[in-house]
């Protein structure tokens, strides 16, 4: 009977300060709070009200370099942009695509096929050569994204939408971001813009 009794205390004290299980992306689960995310992972706030950078999350991906989060007080984690590290690529953007045709692929094996991707240079753009293709991403007037939205895919994890895109930040420069909005983002969104309107 003793025991027994050691093996309940002992059980209660392992779940006590057990590490919850998180499925969502890179281990983050929405309406985490901040305390609950620091936890998991090292973060550091931003000028931005509620917004907070990690180089670390619980699960992280080789292409990426920095995380940003987006925590309210009152609804917790709402999004997250997982930044992509720097590839080195042609005036043609060859390395850039490739490696953002990778990410494509992993995120449509988890998620589905995006119903559309926009890949286009906008009417009228100087930036209409092929050795222009990053120039052109990095001046705006190109764009590369796939999004995945909940309206006609079902996402995981309580997402709302996923979308990645690429960047350019010079001719021979490029990245891509993936932003992970949770399905209580347009709360977060209400509840800062009413902290902001408070501080007037």
């Amino acid at each position: 009977m003793r025991l027994f009794i050691i093996i309940i205390y002992i059980s209660i004290f392992l779940l006590s300060y057990a590490v919850p299980l998180l499925a969502g992306p890179f281990g983050l689960d929405m309406g985490m709070t901040l305390q609950q995310v620091k936890k998991v992972s090292s973060i550091k706030p931003s000028k931005g009200s509620f917004i907070y950078y990690s180089a670390k999350l619980p699960k992280n991906h080789i292409s990426f370099e920095k995380y940003v989060l987006y925590i309210t007080p009152k609804n917790g984690l709402c999004k997250i942009s997982a930044i992509g590290k720097d590839v080195t690529t042609s005036v043609y953007g060859n390395q850039l695509i490739s490696e953002y045709e990778q990410i494509e692929k992993t995120l449509t094996s988890k998620y589905g096929k995006s119903d559309h991707k926009f890949d286009y240079l906008n009417n009228g753009s100087i930036w209409n050569n092929d050795n222009e293709w990053t120039m052109a991403l990095k001046l705006k007037e190109r764009m590369l994204q796939t999004p995945w939205a909940g309206i006609s895919t079902s996402l995981p994890d309580s997402l709302k939408s996923v979308v990645l895109e690429a960047f350019a930040s010079d001719a021979n420069t490029g990245y891509f971001t993936v932003d992970y909005e949770f399905e209580n983002y347009s709360d977060c969104v209400r509840e800062a813009r009413k902290v902001e309107q408070d501080s007037l």
